[in-house]
């Protein structure tokens, strides 16, 4: 869905950004609750959402190391 977003050009929403810290000190569980709490998410969907979060900020990660070479 991400990737779909950046297509078309649609902002991310501003929840993410801190979700995206909480991940990064290791708050898994701190994101997963703002997440449901925010998006109104079942605690399933906040968790996939999560880990989503996760996955595009590794794969971002690896392209900027790549650029950077």
């Amino acid at each position: 869905m991400e990737k779909v977003a950046d297509q078309v050009n649609v902002p991310e929403h501003p929840i993410n950004e801190t979700l995206r810290e909480l991940l990064k000190e290791g708050k898994k569980v701190q994101a997963v609750k703002e997440a449901r709490q925010v998006l109104g998410l079942s605690l399933l969907e906040a968790n996939q959402y999560v880990d989503g979060l996760s996955s595009d900020q590794k794969e971002r990660d690896l392209f900027s190391k790549k650029d950077a070479l």
